[in-house]
C-alpha cells in the first residue's frame, strides 16, 4: 500500500470516529461522556482507532472496539469489549447465556460482527471450538461473580469458564483473507438455571493464511497491553444500576396495569356466566327496590311484581293487563307492591 493508501485509510479511521496514533499507547475516548475507555500499544508502523457504540440495553449499555490496522499488509487487530448476556436478550448476537457453550452456533451469530468489523465477503466458518480457559486469569473474573452473588444474596450454584476459538475464512478487497477470533467466558448458574454470561472480550485479527500465526501472537501481545479506564467502568456500571432500577418501577408498574385490567374482565366473564346460567334455569335476577337485595324471577312470565314484604307477583297479557298494578286492587294492597330493577 503507498502512501495515497495510507492516507485515505487514515481518513476512513477519522470519519468512523477513531483517532490514529502513532508507535506508542493508544487511548481510546468516548466522545459522548469525554471519558477515556481504555488503552493499549500500538506495534510500529501500525494505525489505532476505536469505536464506540452506545445501546439500549440495560445489561450492557455500551460496547467499544480498540482497532489496529497495518496499512502495508493491511492485517487488521481488534480488541472488543465485553458481552454480557442474559436468557432471551434481543440487544446481543446471541439469543441466551447457555448459547455460549455451543461454539458453533456462537460463530454463526456472530459472522455477521466480523462481515461489519473487517469488511469481509464471501465469509464462511472455517472452525469453532471450545477450549480450556487459562484457571489463572479465569478466577479472579470467577471469584468477582461469587462476591457479586453473595452480596445479592444469589444461590450460585455453579460458575464455569472456557475459551471459544472460532475462525472464519472470507475475501476483504478481492483478496482471500482469514480472521481468527478468542473470545474467553464466564457462565455463572444461579439455582441450577444458566442466567447470566459474561464474553469477557472478543480478540480478533485478520491475516493472510501465510501469516496465520503470527498475526494471532501479534494479537495477543496487542492485547495484554490493554488497560481498562476505572472511571469509565464505574459510569457504565452506575448507568445498568439505574436502568435496573428503571425497569423494575416499569415492570411493576404494567404488573399493576395488568391485574387492574385481569380484574375487569374476570367480573365481565364472571357476570355473563351468571346471566348464561339463570338463562338456562329460566331465571332472571333482578333487585327488590324495597330492601335492595338481590333475587331470582321467573321468565316464563310477562310481568312481575315485587312486594316489601318480600312476596313476588306474576302475571301474563298485554293491553290492560300489561298495565295492571297491584297497589291499587283490594285483593293484594296488604303490601307495597314495584317493579324490580334487572341486575345488568
Amino acid at each position: 500500500m503507498g502512501m495515497r493508501g495510507v492516507v485515505a485509510l487514515a481518513c476512513m479511521l477519522l470519519v468512523l470516529g477513531c483517532s490514529a496514533a502513532r508507535q506508542g499507547e493508544f487511548v481510546l475516548t468516548d466522545q459522548n461522556t469525554g471519558l477515556p475507555i481504555l488503552s493499549c500499544s500500538v506495534p510500529k508502523g501500525w494505525l489505532a482507532g476505536g469505536k464506540v457504540l452506545w445501546m439500549r440495553n440495560i445489561s450492557q449499555p455500551v460496547r467499544h472496539y480498540a482497532i489496529a490496522t497495518e496499512p502495508r499488509t493491511g492485517n487488521k487487530m481488534i480488541l472488543g469489549s465485553k458481552v454480557t448476556l442474559i436468557p432471551k436478550n434481543p440487544y446481543t448476537p446471541l439469543a441466551q447465556a447457555a448459547d455460549i457453550t455451543n461454539p458453533a452456533l456462537v460463530a454463526r451469530r456472530l459472522a455477521d460482527e466480523i462481515i461489519g468489523l473487517y469488511g469481509m465477503k464471501n465469509i464462511r466458518v472455517a472452525g469453532a471450538t471450545l477450549n480450556p480457559y487459562d484457571a489463572k486469569v479465569a478466577k479472579p473474573v470467577i471469584d468477582g461473580f461469587i462476591a457479586e452473588a453473595r452480596r445479592s444474596l444469589l444461590n450460585l450454584t455453579r460458575c464455569s469458564y472456557g475459551l471459544l476459538r472460532l475462525r472464519y475464512f472470507g475475501q476483504v478487497a478481492g483478496r482471500p483473507r482469514i480472521v481468527n477470533c478468542f473470545a474467553p467466558y464466564c457462565l455463572v448458574e444461579i439455582n441450577g438455571v444458566s442466567s447470566l454470561g459474561n464474553i469477557l472480550s472478543i480478540d480478533s485479527c485478520s491475516t493472510t493464511l501465510e501469516g496465520e500465526n503470527a498475526g494471532i501472537a501479534l494479537m495477543e501481545t496487542f492485547a495484554r497491553t490493554r488497560k481498562s479506564c476505572p472511571m469509565f467502568e464505574l459510569y457504565c456500571n452506575n448507568l445498568i444500576q439505574k436502568g435496573t432500577l428503571a425497569n423494575i418501577r416499569s415492570q411493576s408498574e404494567c404488573m399493576d396495569v395488568f391485574l387492574r385490567t385481569t380484574g375487569e374482565n374476570s367480573r365481565r366473564i364472571s357476570a355473563a356466566n351468571a346471566r348464561w346460567c339463570d338463562a338456562i334455569r329460566g331465571e332472571e335476577r333482578v333487585v327488590n327496590p324495597h330492601t335492595g337485595k338481590t333475587t331470582f324471577v321467573s321468565t316464563q312470565y310477562d310481568h312481575c311484581s315485587l312486594g316489601a314484604n318480600g312476596e313476588v307477583l306474576y302475571w301474563n297479557g298485554d293491553g290492560a293487563a300489561a298495565g295492571f298494578n297491584p297497589n291499587q286492587s283490594s285483593a293484594f294492597n296488604h303490601t307495597t307492591w314495584t317493579a324490580p330493577k334487572k341486575v345488568r
